[in-house]
């Protein structure tokens, strides 16, 4: 499912908080590892466009920046070819975000930190990153940069994957019970019905003195835990570890902080839900759960074109995913001038296949963190109603 790995890097140590990510998810992939540098116009030079001495100036500023980001890519390669991945470099020109864009459709993943050269500078979200995640039409993985960021991350133990009941939500689900067996993580599965306590806000005449909305909370909540148990006896089905989670909470303030409360290590999590353009759309879930995550979410691209004709959401969940799920339909060809391969270099061992055979039987794990003290995913918040429940097949 995940062959290989693009790694975009601009020369800043924030884009390199990326790198720890990017060793665990080659290890627990068996996945190769390009890292990319894109070599950008010198918007300076535009104006010598008509003068005789553009050319030549154009060309060695071009060879410089060139050279300067192959030693830098080069440099990172080692480290981790020395940590036993499987790695090569690429200079690509153009502007960055189109041009990860377009390299990326050659890869199963793209992993990137939301912030890259000068902290709030070029890769601030909302511009490189944001463009990329709009854009991409395979997985991307989020990781906020930090200056202080760990050497080394340990494989997910609890993935949270938010579902709204509707097929395209559920097109995470692959990807992460994929990832999941890999890892030996659990999986909680979690399903925000804000939108009862929404209803019961916005139309108090129908709700007066409290009168049935005791009722639509329960049968709310009621209706979410059955849909998430469906799901999860499918998934179960394939020797996954599931829990089920609903939540009171608006369904962005759910994700974030039920992914909290359960100690999740990962998010993973489709760009839109219920209604293709609508619920989940992205710049309204999707996007405030990646501005606020302190914790890695990993993207996956709606595809409206795979969903089953007629069938509800939970029909076709939880199914064992394909070897080349996660990837686009076909590979779409590459505009001239986008994306422009300059050089590309392996360095490290060559990339060997990974041995077929079906995947070992996963076994629940759980960590803890200090930090977290005091929040399981059986306690409830001031401000939510949260319910946990680990399912078995009836």
């Amino acid at each position: 499912m995940i062959r290989h790995i693009l790694v975009p890097l601009d020369g800043s140590a924030l884009a390199e908080s990326a790198l720890p990510h990017v060793q665990t998810f080659a290890r627990l992939t068996g996945a190769g590892v390009t890292l990319a540098q894109v070599i950008e116009p010198l918007a300076s030079l535009r104006d010598l466009a008509d003068s005789w001495e553009f050319t030549n100036v154009y060309a060695g500023h071009q060879e410089a920046a060139e050279r300067n980001a192959d030693a830098y890519l080069g440099q990172v390669a080692q480290r981790l070819a020395a940590a036993g991945i499987p790695v090569d470099t690429r200079l690509v020109a153009g502007t960055p975000a189109e041009a990860i864009i377009q390299t990326g459709r050659e890869f199963d993943l793209i992993i990137m930190a939301t912030h890259g050269r000068g902290g709030l500078g070029r890769w601030v979200y909302g511009s490189v990153t944001d463009k990329v995640l709009r854009g991409a039409t395979v997985p991307v993985l989020l990781v906020r940069a930090r200056h202080d960021g760990p050497a080394a991350v340990e494989p997910p133990r609890r993935i949270l994957v938010p579902l709204d009941g509707s097929p395209l939500a559920e097109q995470a689900l692959p990807l992460a019970s994929w990832l999941a067996q890999r890892a030996g993580a659990t999986l909680i599965l979690l399903q925000s019905i804000g939108w009862a306590k929404a209803a019961i806000a916005d139309y108090p005449q129908f709700f007066a003195a409290g009168l049935g909305a005791d009722r639509l909370l329960e049968q709310a909540e009621e209706n979410a835990r059955a849909y998430l148990v469906q799901v999860g006896r499918r998934l179960e089905a394939q020797g996954l570890t599931v829990q089920v989670e609903t939540r009171l909470d608006p369904a962005a303030e759910a994700i974030l902080s039920g992914a909290l409360e359960a100690q999740a290590d990962l998010i993973v999590m489709n760009t839109h839900g219920r209604g293709g353009l609508g619920r989940w759309v992205y710049g309204s879930v999707a996007d405030r759960v990646m501005r606020q995550a302190t914790l890695p979410v990993l993207l996956v691209r709606a595809d409206r074109a795979g969903l089953p004709a007629g069938g509800r959401g939970a029909a076709g969940a939880g199914r064992a995913a394909p070897a080349d799920a996660g990837r686009p339909a076909a590979r779409r060809g590459r505009r001239p001038g986008a994306g422009h391969r300059v050089r590309s270099a392996r360095h490290g061992p060559r990339r060997a296949r990974r041995p077929g055979g079906s995947l070992a039987p996963v076994r629940a794990s759980r960590r803890t963190h200090p930090s977290r003290s005091g929040m399981n995913s059986t306690t409830g918040s001031s401000r939510a109603c949260f319910t946990a429940m680990a399912i078995s097949p009836s």
